[in-house]
């Protein structure tokens, strides 16, 4: 079994409207199945809308990068991140921007941490797994197993899993 981290970790889903920002630790208690089990130490939110002003084309506004990179920088320190421990990622409004080339740039300038822009369906497999996460005791002993969808509603785009 791998393992896990020693210290804290984050994630930033950088997303067209807002930017969710969630650590977390590792409990050191193993979980049933192999799951890591994680302690939630914070889960923050952020308005930024990176789509704001943008082009015909997608093209992302100055503004809206500036002020997207400067809340994950807020967050990031505030939280006391270090840039190795962030992973970061994009979704819908940079898997469309002819610059998203740029922003992903910004964020490495001001942080060191690079931003991994999701495809739609692996935006998509992460929201339907993380909609799943701890919810094993619902199916527990069922003779079959239920039939789940999902539905991702995001600021640019919709994911149905």
């Amino acid at each position: 079994m791998p393992c896990l981290p020693a210290a804290r970790v984050a994630i930033a889903d950088i997303g067209s409207n807002s930017l969710k920002f969630l650590v977390a630790e590792p409990t050191g208690n193993a979980a049933a199945g192999g799951a890591w089990p994680w302690r939630t130490v914070a889960d923050l939110v952020r308005t930024t809308e990176l789509v704001r002003d943008c082009a015909a084309d997608g093209t992302l506004a100055a503004a809206a990068m500036s002020r997207t990179v400067q809340a994950l920088v807020e967050l990031t320190v505030a939280t006391g991140i270090p840039a190795a421990a962030l992973t970061a990622v994009g979704t819908a409004a940079l898997r469309r921007a002819p610059n998203a080339a740029a922003f992903v740039a910004r964020v490495r300038a001001a942080l060191g941490c690079p931003v991994r822009i999701l495809e739609g369906a692996e935006e998509a497999a992460y929201a339907f797994r993380g909609a799943l996460t701890g919810r094993a005791a619902l199916v527990a002993g069922a003779a079959t197993a239920p039939v789940v969808y999902l539905c991702d509603v995001g600021g640019g785009s919709t994911e149905i899993v």
